[in-house]
């Protein structure tokens, strides 16, 4: 995948001609500081940490509303995504992502105004993708309408500096990323082409596999979802329209919340209504007169 050869590239301090990855540094960074002589296997282990701590956060958000089973199954629809798996066996920097979600989603169920800080702090400069997190904590967050500014604005802030330093170090212009973003309003009518194509379809799919169908399924008890998960669906499918065909199904993935919690609610409605048998009363023997 060229975007694993762009982070290799990042991670061994190299400058990237794609405007789009060259400032996506915190995972690269961490690698270049821990295992420079081994990037593919640095990232390999931060990813997979990164993964199972986003995973620790949906169960964790999960174990509010269902039991532990229930939960756990659920998890691992996450865990056992075709893109998942392959964001976190590669040089990605998808998981920090998951990480971010996932916590920001928890931090809302739990009301961890500290949580929902550092989530406005980081998530324009985790990955662009972050920002679509800021209507979620202003919405339903926990923190006041000045805090959300306030700390939504030093994390535009944070961006923009970690941008300007990596500028300076490669010698690049950030208009070459600006731009590059304003072009992905292009991918609109690509990506809803792809949407109604067999190959969008097939696309699709490989993000939840079959278990799209319990999903479909499900829904009709979507009321008993928060808002907040449901809020974040048609911010996914934003993402996705603007991520341009081919990528659907990794931006489908970042649904992961409400999918989990919709699925753990349709087990356990499952497992509530299945019939139990209950054993028979021993009889006793009348006694003798």
């Amino acid at each position: 995948m060229s975007d694993s050869i762009d982070y290799l590239a990042l991670a061994n301090d190299q400058f990237l001609s794609n405007p789009v990855h060259r400032y996506r540094v915190m995972e690269p960074l961490i690698v270049h500081a821990f295992a420079r002589e081994h990037p593919r296997a640095g990232f390999f282990i931060l990813n997979v940490a990164l993964t199972a701590a986003a995973a620790t956060c949906i169960l964790a958000m999960l174990l509010e509303i269902v039991s532990l089973p229930v939960a756990l199954l659920s998890v691992l629809v996450f865990l056992g995504s075709r893109d998942v798996i392959v964001s976190t066996g590669t040089p990605m920097i998808d998981p920090s992502l998951y990480l971010l979600i996932a916590g920001c989603f928890l931090a809302l169920k739990k009301h961890t105004r500290w949580a929902l800080a550092v989530t406005l702090l980081l998530a324009p400069t985790v990955k662009e993708n972050g920002l679509f997190l800021f209507p979620m904590v202003f919405l339903f967050g926990s923190l006041s309408t000045r805090e959300c500014v306030l700390y939504g604005a030093f994390g535009i802030l944070i961006a923009l500096g970690v941008r300007e330093i990596v500028d300076l170090h490669f010698g690049s212009a950030m208009s070459e990323n600006l731009t590059t973003s304003l072009q992905h309003i292009d991918n609109v009518y690509g990506s809803l082409r792809e949407f109604f194509s067999l190959h969008g379809v097939g696309t699709l799919w490989m993000a939840f596999g079959p278990f799209w169908l319990i999903l479909a399924w499900g829904f009709r008890q979507w009321r008993k979802l928060d808002p907040p998960l449901l809020y974040w669906l048609p911010l996914v499918f934003v993402q996705m329209l603007l991520t341009g065909s081919g990528g659907s199904s990794r931006m489908a993935i970042l649904a992961f919340p409400a999918v989990a919690s919709e699925i753990a609610l349709v087990l356990a409605l499952y497992l509530a209504s299945s019939p139990r048998t209950e054993a028979p009363s021993p009889t006793c023997p009348s006694p003798s007169s």
